[in-house]
């Protein structure tokens, strides 16, 4: 019998993840959450801020591949993975903050995909010391307002949940136009699927999410190395603010990933994750430590 190109290329996916055992993990107490993390690896910190309609494992290939020369964390958000749900408004920010306190991190290169990008922008304006380099992917910046129209969008698929269910949520996500490319690529599509299956009660707590309680930031005021990612097929809205977080973050790169949309690192894995080296070898604080140039396609 012969086994499709993508059945091939998800087993292989499932396999190297098995292979990503933290060398430490566990629940950390943060403004009034816990948060369950993950540490990997040795070397310069590394931090990956998943997606709102994923968790940590999102990053599963990422996590191995740089855990060879970095000290890579990752975390589920409140209500996320294995992470306690909120109860009450609290800062995002805030808690990665906490958290890198926890793990005795003064500074660390900030990697964050739609949602976790937004709140590595939040982490960089309101703990500029504490990031070396931010990366952000289908991100946005929290303080610019969305279109009525995406506003719309989002907002009915969180009100199915209400008349039908954790299912309608979970078809509401994978059906809307952010992920029309993903949703063509079986393996991306099985993904998103798990993702959004269990991980229906941190949606329903974006609405606690809040942004740091700080003066209205200006993205020109960001200083660190700044690399920016959308796919060419994310929304038109995404793909525009990552062009306006290109022009105003000084010396910020973009690129913009062909025939990807919005799960870019699920659906161009070694593109998003040699950008990525690239990005964090090239900043002032994190450094080639010794090591040859490697494949990302491990």
């Amino acid at each position: 019998m012969r086994v499709p190109a993508w059945a091939l290329i998800l087993s292989l996916s499932l396999h190297t993840a098995a292979f990503c055992a933290p060398r430490t993990s566990g629940k950390a107490e943060v403004n009034g959450g816990r948060l369950y993390y993950e540490v990997n690896g040795h070397g310069p910190p590394l931090v990956f801020l998943h997606a709102g309609i994923a968790d940590r494992r999102m990053w599963d290939n990422q996590v191995q591949y740089f855990s060879r020369h970095y000290t890579v964390v990752r975390y589920d958000l409140r209500g996320y993975g294995k992470s306690d749900p909120p109860t009450a408004p609290y800062i995002p920010a805030d808690d990665l903050y906490a958290l890198l306190q926890f793990l005795k991190m003064d500074r660390a290169a900030i990697v964050g995909a739609s949602i976790g990008g937004t709140q590595a922008i939040d982490m960089a304006a309101a703990h500029p010391q504490a990031v070396t380099a931010l990366v952000v992917v289908a991100g946005s910046p929290g303080w610019l307002p969305y279109s009525e129209e995406m506003n719309r969008r989002t907002t009915a698929i969180m009100a199915g949940q209400k008349e039908k269910g954790p299912v309608s949520v979970i078809e509401g996500w994978l059906h809307d136009p952010m992920l029309t490319t993903a949703r063509t690529r079986p393996p991306v599509a099985q993904q998103m699927r798990m993702f959004l299956s269990r991980n229906v009660p941190g949606l329903l707590g974006v609405p606690f999410m809040r942004p740091p309680n700080i003066p209205l930031p200006k993205l020109s005021d960001l200083k660190m190395p700044t690399l920016v990612m959308v796919g060419d097929h994310d929304d038109p809205e995404i793909v525009q603010r990552a062009h306006l977080i290109t022009r105003e973050i000084p010396g910020a790169k973009e690129i913009v990933i062909k025939d990807a949309d919005h799960m870019v690192n699920l659906e161009k894995q070694p593109m998003l994750t040699s950008a990525v080296e690239r990005a964090i070898r090239e900043s002032k604080f994190l450094t080639d430590c010794g090591g040859k140039d490697r494949d990302p396609n491990f």
